[in-house]
């Protein structure tokens, strides 16, 4: 992994997750598919994203926050959010059966309060019921697949399912009339050009 970081990025700590460099996190036994390492949100953006998210969050008037990330992966941005959010509780689906059992793993070495489960985003979010009165936050950053490209940059159209085609039916179910929801899959739609 640092390898990695060096001849990618020129920093062989780049790919740091859960507040650990690589080689604090794989001297502690945590592990990472060479796709999810490319793919993952490392410490750095995650923690903005986390803050971010959190300044938000704050201007709602339901307390006791739940982060859902609809395509965990590594899961460090929802280790990240939750942190700065200061959630109840954190649940993300991830179905690809290598990255779910690696990242479980990862999980537990670390000890992290977070519920992974290991199902598609559609099925998932119909199984979590209805969230009660708290805030329900999601975190929707499908995988890449195709997306990006050195010619074309980031096209979310082409992410694997591309970002338009992600059904918001089911965070409808779960917050009736859910303003912030809808405001953000109108702005993914605007940046994807629909």
């Amino acid at each position: 992994m640092q390898q990695y970081g060096r001849d990618s990025f020129g920093d062989p700590d780049y790919v740091s997750l859960y507040g650990l460099k690589p080689h604090e996190w794989h001297e502690r036994g945590v592990r990472m598919l060479g796709r999810t390492a490319v793919e993952c949100t490392r410490d750095r953006l995650a923690a903005l994203i986390g803050r971010d998210i959190a300044a938000v969050a704050q201007t709602a008037p339901a307390a006791s926050p739940v982060v859902v990330d609809l395509f965990a992966g590594s899961a460090n941005t929802l280790y990240w959010i939750k942190r700065h959010v200061g959630a109840r509780s954190a649940i993300g689906f991830e179905l690809d059966d290598a990255v779910f059992e690696l990242t479980r793993t990862n999980i537990a070495i670390m000890g992290l309060d977070i519920d992974l489960r290991h199902d598609g985003y559609q099925h998932g979010l119909q199984a979590l019921g209805e969230p009660g009165e708290g805030l329900l936050i999601v975190f929707v950053a499908p995988p890449w697949g195709r997306a990006l490209s050195e010619d074309s940059g980031l096209d979310l159209r082409r992410t694997q399912p591309p970002v338009p085609q992600i059904d918001r039916a089911p965070a409808r179910r779960l917050v009736p009339g859910a303003a912030l929801t809808d405001l953000a899959c109108r702005r993914m739609h605007a940046l994807c050009g629909r």
